[in-house]
């Protein structure tokens, strides 16, 4: 049984690898805003922000040779008049998958402005430039024969813009799009060849709804598109906000649900995630357990944030 299912689950990264290089993958996307989009830099109501996320996924199929990703960002807002806001931030990320030796890793510096276009309506553009790399270990092949080790390194842009409303009352909405790979790079191991990483377009939103003082709904997507690989995942966060004297200030749980496409396959809800945040005076706990339909795996994410609170 064991042996069937990981026979399965190498058929399904023998498919993927046909979408070329894509780029990893996050449950929690509230939490690295910055990687999702450039433009959201800055855009919180705190005066700089650092998260850390941990992904762990296909554990109960490959074991040790589990896939595992890291993550951290820090971004700060800087108010450049009345109307306008400077973003600044970086973040880093690499992937491991286990006995595939294969090594994934990029940082990048982030920049974005926004500016109040209209009453409560702001408007930001944001862009991230860095260095990518891939990294293949040495091995062997089925036949006996050694492969050598292989590294690739790149040049990465990405583009975003972000309009945001927020009314007096509390209530919210924020539309994205961005661009990763824009510049489309070559990433071929081969010098005689070139293979061009497919961009990323990546559309997301979300709403703030105020219930009342103490609860808000915030329904919330992302979805992205990259060659032949389409997915989209929404769904709904209950925000209970408590005393601000209290250790505790909120508990945000969510449940969302992933739909996916790959080559020529149908587009279908393929995973249900459930997520759950703990919020405290400068701290965010958060936790998400993603349980997939079709393949018998899963995958859990932790993060942790700081706020400084500023002025």
């Amino acid at each position: 049984m064991i042996k069937a299912r990981f026979i399965l689950f190498v058929l399904f990264c023998l498919q993927s690898l046909y979408v070329i290089c894509q780029d990893v993958q996050f449950t929690q996307f509230d939490v690295n805003h910055i990687f999702l989009n450039p433009s959201q830099a800055g855009n919180t109501a705190y005066k700089s922000r650092i998260g850390i996320v941990y992904r762990d996924q296909w554990r109960s199929i490959l074991n040790d040779a589990a896939n595992t990703t890291g993550f951290v960002a820090f971004d700060k807002s800087i108010q450049l008049n009345e109307s306008t806001l400077f973003g600044l931030g970086g973040f880093y990320f690499i992937e491991r998958v286990g006995e595939l030796r294969n090594l994934n890793q990029g940082s990048s510096i982030v920049a974005s402005i926004k500016s109040n276009i209209y009453k409560n309506h702001t408007l930001g553009f944001g862009t991230a430039i860095g260095i990518s790399e891939r990294r293949i270990e040495s091995g062997f092949w089925p036949n006996g024969d050694i492969f050598p080790s292989q590294t690739k390194r790149n040049l990465k842009i990405n583009l975003g813009i972000l309009w945001k409303y927020k009314a007096e009352s509390n209530f919210e909405t924020n539309l994205g799009l961005s661009i990763n790979h824009a510049n489309k790079p070559n990433i071929s191991f081969d010098e005689e060849f070139e293979i061009n990483q497919l961009a990323r377009l990546n559309f997301h939103g979300n709403l703030r709804i105020p219930v009342n003082k103490e609860i808000e709904i915030m329904p919330s997507f992302n979805c992205s598109n990259q060659g032949p690989h389409e997915s989209c995942r929404y769904g709904l966060f209950g925000s209970f906000n408590f005393n601000s004297s209290k250790l505790v200030q909120s508990i945000k749980p969510g449940l969302f649900i992933g739909a996916g496409k790959q080559l020529q396959g149908k587009f279908r809800n393929n995973v249900y995630s459930f997520i759950s945040e703990v919020r405290f005076k400068s701290f965010l706990v958060g936790i998400s357990y993603d349980k997939y339909r079709f393949i018998e795996s899963d995958a859990f994410e932790l993060s942790l944030a700081y706020f400084v609170i500023g002025e």
